[in-house]
């Protein structure tokens, strides 16, 4: 179980910025954001509509095609998109450090929400917060990006009682 202090040491340490670190807010908002899928690390991406693009061709492939598709990503406006799933979903049911609400910020060409988890341990380094290097490369070079690094932590701020948790906890093995 973390909480926003623990993770802010753990970004800290890591010499990752944490202005646009999102936790989820509760349980409720856990199960309504993973729809039953869980993958740490990985990035989701939404158009500038706010509606979502899959960077996969395939289901069975893996998020060692973030990278590409990043640096690809001026052409994300132009690439199939899911209507029914917005950003909303994903805003509404996640908070930052301070424990407030965050909304997408206007006119940007695409959102991107990293996901992470302290337990995931070197593939943080690995994958998602060499991410935000690309992300930040691109902005650099024109694109207008607006990314968030959503933790998947499980958080005390969710006041889960001891059964909750020890039940959460066996289910993912932390």
């Amino acid at each position: 179980m973390e909480s926003t202090e623990s993770l802010m040491d753990y970004l800290h340490k890591k010499k990752v910025p944490v202005e646009n670190v999102l936790i989820i807010k509760d349980l409720n908002g856990f199960s309504s954001i993973n729809n039953g899928v869980f993958s740490v690390p990985n990035a989701i991406f939404f158009n500038a509509k706010g509606e979502y693009v899959e960077y996969k061709k395939s289901a069975e492939e893996c998020n060692a095609y973030v990278f590409g598709f990043i640096e690809d990503l001026e052409s994300i406006n132009n690439q199939p998109s899911d209507p029914a799933y917005k950003i909303n979903l994903l805003l509404e049911n996640t908070k930052n450090l301070q424990l407030e609400s965050v909304k997408a910020e206007d006119k940007k060409d695409t959102y991107v929400f990293i996901t992470w988890a302290k337990y995931a341990g070197k593939l943080n380094k690995d994958k998602a917060f060499a991410w935000i290097n690309l992300l930040e490369e691109a902005n650099q070079k024109g694109m207008n990006v607006q990314y968030f690094l959503l933790n998947y932590d499980l958080q005390k701020s969710w006041d889960l009682t001891e059964q909750q948790e020890e039940e959460l906890l066996n289910q993912f093995k932390i």
